[in-house]
């Protein structure tokens, strides 16, 4: 969805969307079709991290679902797979305030062990504050945006840029 939304605000952006889901990369081949989009979706394995020099990384409520260590390397690596001037966004969900994250983490944990809509066998929430320190230690500099005023659910964005 991201990616296609970038894709639609901006004919100058070349975005490439990744998923692990190979179902979930045809539906939105389909969808980048039919709205003439060209955006290129490739299918990752669970441990691949970004490479290269990319202008932005937009990592999108995906790391709760791959343990703390995994999610903090896939961190490390986009980090240092950004070009001079590079923007990292991390858009997940925050631990405040409570009552709105034990919601939406009960939501996760049936999507992921029981109905199994979601792929990923780990429920871990990173702090904002936690994702904050592992960009600093990377050298970026980082701003937050709580993006839940008016949502049931506790939505932040972290994000990081590389000084050029």
């Amino acid at each position: 969805m991201v990616s296609l939304y970038l894709a639609s605000t901006s004919s100058g952006r070349e975005i490439t969307g990744v998923d692990v889901d190979g179902d979930k990369l045809l539906h939105a081949r389909a969808a980048a079709d039919a709205a003439g989009l060209p955006v290129r979706f490739d299918q990752v394995e669970p441990h691949d991290h970004p490479i290269g020099a990319w202008d932005a990384i937009a990592i999108v409520d995906v790391l709760y679902l791959l343990g703390e260590d995994e999610a903090l390397d896939v961190v490390d690596a986009a980090a240092a797979a950004l070009a001079p001037g590079g923007v990292l966004l991390l858009k997940e969900v925050d631990v405040r305030p409570r009552w709105k994250f034990w919601l939406a983490a009960g939501q996760e944990v049936l999507a992921t062990k029981v109905l199994r809509i979601t792929k990923g066998s780990k429920v871990r929430f990173l702090s904002p504050a936690r994702l904050e320190e592992r960009l600093t230690a990377a050298g970026l500099l980082v701003e937050h945006r709580s993006l839940h005023r008016g949502r049931i659910h506790p939505h932040h964005l972290v994000i990081g840029r590389k000084p050029e």
